[in-house]
């Protein structure tokens, strides 16, 4: 799915960042922290390039970010 995303919509698309936070939280679980905050810091600057200010969807993924940051710690 997100192979077909990056293809599709790019990788600086909305869409693209819901799969790049998806699978961030999916390797968050799975205890690959390195490769949960890559995907989720990508996901979290997609977001606010092109979200409006104060939008909930990069409140949601700044929280998912900081989660796996706690966790490298």
């Amino acid at each position: 799915a997100l192979h077909s995303d990056e293809q599709n919509f790019g990788p600086d698309h909305p869409n693209t960042a819901v799969r790049y936070s998806n699978l961030a939280t999916v390797l968050k679980d799975l205890g690959d922290y390195q490769g949960a905050l890559e995907l989720s810091g990508k996901a979290v600057q997609v977001f606010e390039n092109t979200l409006p200010p104060g939008h909930p969807t990069i409140g949601i993924a700044k929280e998912i970010y900081d989660s796996i940051k706690q966790k490298l710690k």
